[in-house]
């Protein structure tokens, strides 16, 4: 072997050993944060005195099979005239290959 073949050789072969971390799909994110404060911090819900109703759903690379997917619903009520107490709801839903996330809270 020449000194040039053997020289790629192990740049050949130090790349391969090197890890390098990639990441194809990132985790659940709450996308339009500020449009969307309650699945964060139920207590935003008592800065909204009439309620609100949202729904973020997120599907990548449509047609494919296993392919992510992220649904997220949540609304909220006051209670009382003066706004002091509000109850609602979060679903979510999570989805990734053969990995399935399903979250229902409530909260007062």
């Amino acid at each position: 072997m020449r000194i040039k073949d053997l020289f790629k050789l192990v740049v050949t072969a130090l790349l391969l050993g090197i890890g390098i971390p990639s990441v194809a799909q990132q985790p659940f994110s709450y996308t339009q944060y500020m449009e969307n404060l309650t699945p964060v911090n139920s207590a935003y819900s008592l800065l909204n005195p009439e309620g609100a109703v949202n729904l973020v759903a997120r599907k990548q690379w449509v047609g494919i099979k296993g392919s992510p997917s992220t649904l997220i619903a949540n609304g909220h009520l006051p209670l009382g005239y003066e706004s002091t107490a509000a109850a609602g709801l979060i679903l979510l839903h999570d989805n990734l290959a053969v990995e399935n996330l399903s979250e229902v809270n409530a909260f007062f």
